[in-house]
């Protein structure tokens, strides 16, 4: 399934009209029908222009004689307040004036305003309707919202692959967001065949018009290798290309190769600067990995603390990575007030999201009674889980479950890997 951004669709915009004298033929029109063409070229050129005012002099009288195209532009206007006073169901009623005369960008956007319920009441079979038909007639923007609608299931039977359909045609018509889309459904295998190096060729046709995710999703694949040829230069700038624009993702990864060294010269502090850039945006790699310097004091000044609120932040989104390093500070009191109840809930959080060293940390805690009750069936519950996950340390901690407890706390376990993120 297409993630939606936002669910919003795409409407047509007004196009940045040129003088049309050169290429009507008057000499085929009527007195009347040439001076209403006339009127219609100076109106679209004003509002080219931004000479609001002056375009709805000359839109407004011939979209209320029925002229489709100034009906369409004028309900522009009322939608973004342009030259009046924003006005959705005014725009409602000109698009759909225009629609019904066949103008496909009115049809496009009628859809979009059924879609979102702006101006009007929301309907997906509206929306449907009226994107379909804007498409058959070749309306590009309608190609995209045509696969958005199918890919949820809105309108129309849900289909993955009728979505890649018609995100393709719309792909085909320089649609940024429909490249991205494109080459995500390569990646990941949805509604196509997977496919590394088309993923890899849609990324970079978006990306290199200035899609900020896609370049970051380029730069994953030339990592990793994946329908490229690995190269960390290559990752290290498609990643600096997409982090300057802002997106997360890039910029956490882009961190990455600065701390280890790969494609760019190791820099721990450019690591940081990074890390912060995406942990800043709520990115959970970032968070993590900002947290995980400042624990280790890589590039900054070893601070518990600031650790702490970073894997906090990222525990909250469900990391069990950075669950179970806040269930470490917890027990162990560091950065934080030692609270073992705390620290065993955390790890509850992580072991159920079935990660191994959460379940061997929370089997332990209920071994020793440790902020639970001690019940050594469900540490041996607990371990068993781990085992299963292939964690060695988890045979050993079975073979102990019977033998006098040691005096001493056992150190929690935990890790120390940057993370590096490639899902969309």
């Amino acid at each position: 399934m297409l993630p939606m951004l936002g669910k919003i669709p795409r409407k047509t915009m007004i196009k940045q009209w040129v003088l049309l004298l050169a290429v009507l033929c008057w000499a085929g029109l009527g007195a009347g029908a040439a001076l209403a063409a006339r009127e219609l070229d100076h109106g679209l050129v004003a509002l080219a222009e931004k000479h609001y005012d002056k375009a709805l002099k000359q839109l407004q009288p011939l979209a209320d004689q029925g002229d489709p195209v100034a009906q369409f532009h004028l309900a522009w206007m009322y939608e973004h307040g342009q030259g009046v006073k924003k006005d959705l169901r005014a725009a409602f009623v000109w698009y759909q004036k225009a629609a019904l005369q066949g103008n496909a960008d009115a049809m496009n956007n009628l859809g979009a305003l059924y879609h979102t319920g702006e101006g009007t009441k929301q309907s997906f079979k509206l929306a449907a309707h009226w994107y379909q038909k804007a498409a058959e007639l070749g309306q590009p923007q309608a190609f995209f919202n045509m696969a958005m609608m199918i890919s949820e299931g809105q309108g129309f039977r849900q289909s993955a692959k009728v979505a890649a359909q018609w995100l393709d045609r719309a792909a085909r018509t320089d649609n940024l967001e429909a490249q991205y889309r494109l080459g995500l459904m390569y990646e990941q295998g949805d509604g196509v065949a997977q496919n590394f190096e088309t993923a890899a060729q849609w990324y970079e046709a978006a990306a290199t018009r200035g899609h900020a995710r896609a370049s970051a999703n380029l730069g994953a694949l030339y990592q990793m290798g994946r329908g490229l040829t690995r190269s960390y230069a290559e990752a290290a700038k498609w990643y600096a290309i997409g982090a300057d624009k802002g997106d997360p993702m890039a910029q956490n990864n882009l961190g990455a190769l600065y701390q280890q060294g790969r494609g760019v010269e190791k820099d721990q502090a450019q690591a940081v600067e990074w890390f912060r850039k995406s942990a800043e945006q709520h990115f959970l790699g970032g968070e993590y990995n900002l947290g995980l310097v400042y624990y280790q004091g890589r590039g900054v000044e070893k601070d518990p603390r600031e650790a702490f609120k970073w894997f906090e932040r990222a525990a909250n989104q469900g990391d069990p990575v950075a669950q179970n390093n806040v269930a470490i500070q917890y027990q162990k009191g560091v950065g934080v007030t030692k609270n073992l109840k705390k620290a065993a809930e955390w790890y509850r959080k992580a072991a159920e999201q079935n990660y191994g060293l959460a379940q061997i940390n929370l089997g332990t805690m209920y071994r020793r009674g440790l902020g639970v009750p001690r019940d050594l069936e469900k540490s041996a519950y607990w371990y068993r889980k781990a085992e299963a996950n292939g964690m060695p340390q988890a045979k050993q901690a079975l073979e102990m479950l019977n033998q006098p407890m040691p005096p001493e706390e056992e150190t929690p376990q935990g890790e120390d890997t940057p993370v590096e993120e490639s899902a969309p």
